[in-house]
C-alpha cells in the first residue's frame, strides 16, 4: 500500500506530462523536418546533376587545388585524397562565354562539395593546376557549371542521408509520445495511463 501510495505520489501531474511529451515531440520534429530538407534538396540536386548533359560545353582552365594525396594502409594500393581547406573549396576553375570570365568550383552538384567525401575528392585527382578542361554550364545561368556531367551517385548522397535522418527522428517522436504515457496519470483513476 506504501508503495502504491510513494508510486502515485511520485508520478507526474498530467499538465506535466502532456507539456514534457509535446516538448520532445517538438525537439523530434526539427529533426524531422531537417531531415525532410535534405532529402528534397538532394533529390533536387540529383536532378539537376541529371540534366546537365544537356548543359553547353566551353574550355576552361584549373587555377586552383588545395589537396594532398596520402597512401592507403590497406593491400589495394592507391591514394586517399583529403582537402586541406576543410570547409573551403577544394578547387577552382576559370571559364569565359561571350566575353564574360566566370570562375566555379563545383565539380558536381552536391552538398559534399565543399567536404571531405572520399568519393568527391578522389575525382580531383586528375586535375592539376594550369590544366586545361572541358566546362559544361547551364545556358540559362551561365555562372552555373559542373567538370562532370550526367547522373552520379554523388549527387544523391544528400538525399539518402536525408530519409534515414527523418525516419529517425519520426521513430524517436513515437518513441518518446508512448514512452511518455507512462509517466503519469489521470484525475480520474490513479492507475489509468494517459
Amino acid at each position: 500500500m506504501l508503495a502504491e501510495n510513494m508510486s502515485n505520489s511520485d508520478a507526474m501531474s498530467p499538465k506535466g506530462v502532456f507539456v514534457f511529451r509535446w516538448c520532445g515531440i517538438i525537439f523530434g520534429s526539427v529533426f524531422l523536418f531537417s531531415g525532410l530538407y535534405l532529402t528534397f534538396n538532394g533529390y533536387r540536386n540529383g536532378i539537376k546533376q541529371k540534366s546537365t548533359v544537356n548543359w553547353t560545353s566551353t574550355n576552361g582552365e584549373i587555377t586552383y587545388l588545395d589537396f594532398t594525396k596520402v597512401p592507403k594502409d590497406d593491400d589495394e594500393g592507391g591514394y586517399v585524397v583529403f582537402s586541406l581547406a576543410e570547409l573551403e573549396c577544394p578547387i577552382k576553375y576559370q571559364y569565359a562565354v561571350d566575353g564574360i570570365q566566370y570562375i566555379s568550383s563545383t565539380i558536381i552538384i552536391t552538398d559534399q562539395k565543399n567536404l571531405s567525401g572520399d568519393r568527391y575528392l578522389q575525382l580531383l585527382n586528375k586535375y592539376e593546376i594550369g590544366m586545361n578542361v572541358p566546362v559544361f554550364y547551364n545556358p540559362a545561368l551561365k555562372s552555373e557549371s559542373v567538370l562532370v556531367i550526367g547522373d552520379n551517385q554523388i549527387a544523391w548522397n544528400g538525399m539518402g542521408f536525408g530519409i534515414l535522418f527523418s525516419s529517425f527522428a519520426l521513430v524517436w517522436m513515437l518513441g518518446w509520445y508512448y514512452g511518455t504515457r507512462s509517466m503519469g496519470y489521470s484525475k480520474e483513476s490513479p492507475n489509468k495511463q494517459l
